[in-house]
């Protein structure tokens, strides 16, 4: 899964970014923390691409990766995020609740030093808190994992 995320990383197409992601949300309604933790990374590669956090790991220092992406903005993040909150990101479908959650926690985790991330955490934060009710625990599970990785 992670190495999905990689697809996006230095290519600025955005539809290869939304099949990408469009293959990666199929999975949202199996019941695997590691599973969707792999997606959550490799959502925040395809997001965040070359800033993203989770690919301090492939990148050596002075190696020449350019660490930031030309231009204003990141089209990926305003594209993409706000379809992750819309779509899975609802304590009403509890078969996404897994999911939404470990994705948006990685996703901050490992982008949130974007500043295309800053518009978007009231309602990360938020969507996260209607999350805090979850009877069976999910949220509070997927959170005490985050933070250990």
């Amino acid at each position: 899964m992670f190495a999905l995320g990689h697809l996006g990383v230095g290519n600025r197409d955005v539809t290869v970014h939304e099949k990408v992601y469009a293959g990666l949300a199929e999975f949202a309604t199996k019941k695997n923390a590691d599973l969707h933790f792999s997606i959550g990374e490799a959502l925040s590669c395809l997001i965040g691409g070359w800033r993203s956090k989770a690919l301090l790991k492939f990148s050596p220092p002075n190696s020449g990766v350019p660490m930031e992406v030309e231009g204003a903005g990141n089209p990926t993040m305003q594209l993409l995020l706000p379809k992750i909150i819309a779509d899975y990101a609802n304590p009403l479908r509890p078969d996404y609740a897994q999911a939404s959650c470990i994705w948006m926690l990685s996703i901050i985790k490992f982008n949130g030093t974007d500043p295309t991330l800053l518009p978007f955490l009231p309602t990360l934060h938020d969507k996260l808190t209607l999350f805090l009710s979850d009877r069976d625990g999910c949220f509070l599970h997927s959170l005490s994992l985050t933070t250990i990785l």
